[in-house]
């Protein structure tokens, strides 16, 4: 065999693309032939689904190349050099922060909105688009933890009593059932609290904001740079950038600002990647970098995000984030266990492996959305049920 070898950063980035590719491929066919991927809303707002079809893909980056540390496989043919490995936190870094600034980009606008907003009806809704995906999901992961830790040798009452953090959204720590961390494949779902977090508030902000919204913006741009440059970290802050952006998202720009904006959302990316490594993934830096990659997209508003293609994977975005990892997981760890040993594997077959899972992923997310997500989240309220019955005995 070949001694081992780093790949070079060339080869990290040509890989990266390729999975990419991958997750878009099946993508390509479904977005065409399944209409309820494509939303009918205003094409002004479309890109906000690309970009959000776009930062799920990236965010699997991130973990496709790490699953082979996850599996505990050591490398024997090729490993990803301390000084490249930076690019694959970056990817999974940038696509979250991506997710936390639309976040703030839709709910702020709800709360600035003339129009007063129905907070049972805004939680209820909430519950049907993200716990019956959640709930799906932990159950696989169950079955998949069930597979790699047989046989059972945890009593019982000790696996049920953990079992309840697994449904937490990652508000309780991940637990460890039957000898296996259930973070490698849950990993993700310390975005999801801090989403919680965010719809908790929402109510105190809208509050805020209907006495002063200056004041009120003011105020929470002062705490974010205040607890960034004292801590040096901060997740939930990138719902800010969104937020702001939500005052510019409905107004109209003309070409030559849109291209002007594009070409510094390019260049905002760019300089994000050549800083990686050299700055921490969520400190001020990187927040100030995001905030003007956003703010440019929502000025420029790139017309490639509009595609089908994009669209969908916006569509199913929470379902393949949520399932993207596990199946990595679980495909590239049977082939461990049954075919051939991971850290044998060339870098190109490697790529097929990991690309040709991604792929896979994509279409059991597009399953995912159609037969929980699509059907609980146009579910009808109750108060809307009960209204549609007293009209037609009215009538």
């Amino acid at each position: 065999m070949e001694p081992i070898q780093a790949l070079q950063t060339s080869e990290v980035w040509m890989l990266l693309a390729f999975l990419l590719v991958c997750a878009f491929i099946p993508m390509l066919v479904m977005s065409r032939t399944v209409t309820t991927l494509i939303p009918e809303g205003h094409m002004q707002t479309r890109w906000i689904d690309g970009l959000r079809g776009l930062a799920a893909a990236i965010v699997s980056l991130n973990h496709a190349p790490y699953v082979i540390g996850n599996l505990a496989v050591v490398p024997k043919a090729f490993y990803v050099s301390p000084n490249d490995d930076r690019f694959l936190l970056m990817s999974g870094a940038l696509g979250v922060q991506m997710f936390f600034c639309i976040t703030g980009l839709l709910f702020a606008g709800k709360i600035l909105s003339e129009k007063p907003v129905d907070w049972s009806d805004f939680y209820a809704k909430r519950v049907r688009r993200v716990v019956p995906a959640y709930i799906a999901a932990v159950l696989l992961a169950i079955v998949i933890a069930a597979w790699f830790s047989w046989p059972i040798t945890q009593s019982p009452t000790e696996m049920l009593a953990a079992t309840p953090n697994l449904f937490s959204f990652g508000l309780l720590y991940m637990p460890t059932i039957n000898g296996f961390n259930f973070s490698r494949l849950l990993g993700v779902t310390w975005t999801l609290a801090i989403e919680w977090r965010f719809y908790f508030v929402l109510p105190l902000i809208y509050l805020a904001v209907k006495k002063s919204k200056k004041a009120t913006f003011t105020a929470i741009i002062a705490f974010a740079i205040a607890d960034l440059s004292i801590s040096g970290v901060s997740s939930w802050s990138f719902f800010i950038p969104g937020a702001l952006c939500s005052l510019i998202a409905g107004k109209n720009f003309g070409r030559n600002v849109r291209v002007i904006a594009g070409v510094v959302a390019l260049a905002a990316v760019v300089f994000i990647y050549y800083r990686s490594g050299q700055k921490t993934n969520y400190g001020l830096e990187q927040w100030l970098c995001v905030s003007v990659l956003f703010t440019a997209l929502t000025i420029s508003r790139p017309s490639i995000l509009n595609l089908k293609v994009f669209v969908g994977m916006g569509t199913v975005s929470y379902s393949f984030y949520l399932l993207h990892s596990m199946l990595l997981f679980a495909v590239l760890g049977a082939v461990n266990f049954y075919v051939v040993d991971l850290g044998t594997l060339s870098i190109a077959k490697y790529a097929m492996l990991a690309g040709g899972t991604l792929a896979l992923a994509t279409i059991v997310s597009t399953a995912s959305y159609l037969l929980i997500e699509d059907r609980y989240m146009h579910k009808p309220s109750k108060s809307k049920v009960a209204a549609t019955r007293y009209s037609v005995a009215a009538k």
